[in-house]
């Protein structure tokens, strides 16, 4: 049976191994295998499979998202996953008010030309509704009400404790 950490396409020039792609958009499917041609349908499925690449040999992989509106939270990158949006305005993860929507964990971590919206938190103390961050790169990306309205929390955006953040705009 062929997994699809084996169907991710890797690019080699000069001898030098590419980063590895994987495809998601909401047309696609969990049951693809993460191509182009044949995206799969949620991120879950996508970082699985970049981590299981990872894990066989891949430096680093990027998993591009298609335009389109993804609901959801929890989604953590804690190893050199990008995970590259259409760009702002186009490519949304909306956390629907659930807990934090992205943890990057890893300094090869990345997260670029997406909308953040929506992550929320209901309880005192808490960090990073948005994106909770200790390494990595968040860049060209709207981080948009995010954080509680009930509670006191920290970085309702964003709660960086080390990593980059590039122009991006908060609101």
């Amino acid at each position: 049976m062929r997994t699809a950490a084996f169907c991710i396409a890797a690019a080699v020039f000069a001898g030098e191994a590419v980063a590895a792609d994987i495809y998601v958009a909401t047309t696609g499917s969990d049951a693809a295998d993460g191509t182009q041609a044949s995206p799969f349908a949620t991120l879950p499925v996508a970082i699985a499979a970049a981590n299981s690449a990872i894990d066989g040999g891949e430096e680093s992989v990027t998993i591009h998202i298609a335009s389109g509106t993804y609901t959801g939270s929890g989604y953590v990158l804690d190893k050199a996953v990008t995970v590259q949006g259409a760009g702002v305005g186009e490519t949304i993860f909306d956390g629907n008010g659930g807990y934090r929507i992205f943890s990057l964990l890893s300094s090869g971590a990345q997260l670029k030309n997406v909308t953040v919206k929506g992550g929320k938190f209901t309880a005192a103390g808490q960090q990073g509704a948005g994106v909770y961050m200790e390494a990595g790169l968040i860049e060209d990306c709207i981080i948009d009400s995010c954080g509680s309205n009930t509670a006191a929390t920290y970085g309702g955006g964003v709660y960086a404790s080390g990593g980059r953040i590039n122009r991006t705009k908060f609101t």
